[in-house]
């Protein structure tokens, strides 16, 4: 098979799927080398936040500034962090099999937004047990036009090992499950406000959309080596972690160069810049920002599609039923605060003289 027309299918696939795992492609020998130095990184991000007795999931240290939770720990912006690691995404760029299906995707230019390292901490991190389709991680899109690319430093099995989740095919669906359905916890309102966990619950048409993702979901899973294309339309979140596991991997945001960011994004300094290679300082100082727009590209085509297919029923059904949801929580939101702030004082006082009668018995 020719490499043009390998691209061609993997491009098709991703396209219909939105989403590709290449195998083996990234030497291990590089990898590994690469691992070891974010993870470098990461230990001395922990160790500096331990000697300041850094309690904000945000912090900046020497490492850079890194998101640390429970689950997982995330270093922002991590060009030159690793040399090798560029020099792998580069690779990704540069190589005329991965490149040309980037090609197909986004068009000849694209710009990174973020350039991340994540590693599971390893910490249990099981399943929400309230909601239809619940994940750790819910549910979500994330900005239109957007792209990951993803590198597997170490081995990310599934299930039940925190891979990022997915629903094949759900960039064709009309919204973001975040905003418009019931699937699972947190359930904030438009506003904000926790929305009344009852409606998780007891739902008709969410526990029927539920169930379809429940079925067709999966994961994205690998080994050291391995990298992945995924549109992020794509219904995502990340799947629990209940084996310990402690996988690294590289997750790079990136758009069509023609396309703006949601958000101000700041490209690396020059002397930041100045080490990075080629194409991976392109894309990361914006530099084509502005070019014409290739149309035809897989992207441009899915906001077409999406612009001009109505949704399904069963989505109507899911986003009214959403919608009702909100305004009810909404509209109690207010009496209920006032019923527990009235009603919390009442209940330690109960505590206290009942601790009382135990403590005289």
């Amino acid at each position: 098979m020719s490499s043009s027309a390998n691209v061609s299918e993997v491009a098709a696939e991703l396209e219909g799927r939105g989403f590709y795992v290449f195998h083996d492609f990234l030497d291990r020998d590089l990898v590994e080398k690469a691992r070891r130095e974010v993870a470098d990184w990461l230990e001395t991000d922990v160790r500096e936040r331990a000697e300041s007795r850094a309690t904000e999931a945000l912090h900046l240290t020497s490492a850079g500034r890194s998101i640390l939770t429970a689950p997982t720990h995330i270093l922002l912006d991590a060009y030159t962090k690793s040399p090798v690691l560029d020099q792998l995404v580069e690779k990704v760029l540069s190589d005329p099999y991965t490149a040309g299906v980037l090609k197909k995707l986004a068009g000849d230019h694209i710009k990174f937004r973020g350039y991340n390292v994540q590693r599971m901490t390893g910490a249990p991190d099981p399943r929400p047990n309230i909601g239809v389709a619940p994940n750790p991680h819910e549910w979500h899109r994330d900005s239109p036009g957007e792209f990951g690319i993803a590198l597997f430093l170490e081995d990310v099995p599934g299930p039940d090992n925190g891979a990022t989740s997915l629903v094949p095919g759900s960039h064709y669906y009309p919204y973001c499950p975040r905003w418009n359905c019931l699937l699972g916890p947190p359930y904030l309102t438009k506003l904000g406000q926790m929305g009344l966990s009852f409606f998780l619950r007891f739902n008709i048409a969410n526990r029927l959309l539920g169930r379809q993702i429940v079925k067709t979901a999966t994961g994205a899973y690998g080994q050291q080596g391995d990298l992945y294309f995924f549109i992020n339309d794509v219904w995502h979140g990340r799947e629990p972690n209940m084996h310990g596991r402690t996988g690294i991997k590289v997750m790079i945001g990136a758009f069509p160069a023609d396309d703006p960011f949601p958000d101000t994004v700041v490209p690396p300094d020059e002397a930041t810049l100045a080490k990075l290679p080629p194409l991976v300082r392109r894309a990361a100082s914006q530099c084509d920002a502005g070019c014409a727009p290739d149309n035809d590209s897989i992207l441009k085509r899915l906001r077409v599609r999406q612009s001009r297919t109505p949704p399904a029923l069963i989505f109507t059904l899911a986003r009214l039923e959403r919608r009702f949801a909100d305004a009810v929580s909404m509209l109690l939101a207010g009496p209920l605060r006032m019923l527990r702030a009235v009603s919390a004082p009442l209940v330690r006082r109960g505590r206290r003289a009942m601790g009382m009668m135990l403590r005289g018995a």
